[in-house]
């Protein structure tokens, strides 16, 4: 489950992302199927391989950055190939229903 604290570090999240990268949108939040205290950030992804490498580069951080100083392991993935491909979410993935995991 997503406690509240969580939702704001990826609400954040998301928008540090976007300053940073305008194109990448939020797809849905779920947990890791190796750990489900772990969760996945699905983001549509940049199409300009530099652009992804710049992202991992800064999801790495911020993700480390999250862990060290709240104890959360959240990770930045890429939504299925079809959103990579720059396909809109056909839902708003800030409304509660969106999340895959119920929040506390």
């Amino acid at each position: 489950m997503i406690n509240l604290k969580q939702k704001d570090l990826i609400i954040k999240l998301i928008a540090d992302i976007q300053k940073q990268f305008p194109e990448v949108q939020l797809v849905n939040v779920t947990p890791s199927p190796e750990n489900p205290n772990d969760l996945w950030i699905n983001v549509t992804w940049p199409k300009d391989e530099e652009r992804q490498i710049d992202l991992m580069e800064f999801n790495a951080e911020r993700g480390m950055d999250i862990l060290l100083d709240y104890g959360y392991h959240m990770m930045v993935m890429p939504a299925d190939e079809l959103d990579r491909n720059g396909a809109k979410p056909s839902f708003d993935p800030f409304a509660s229903t969106a999340y895959e995991m119920p929040l506390q």
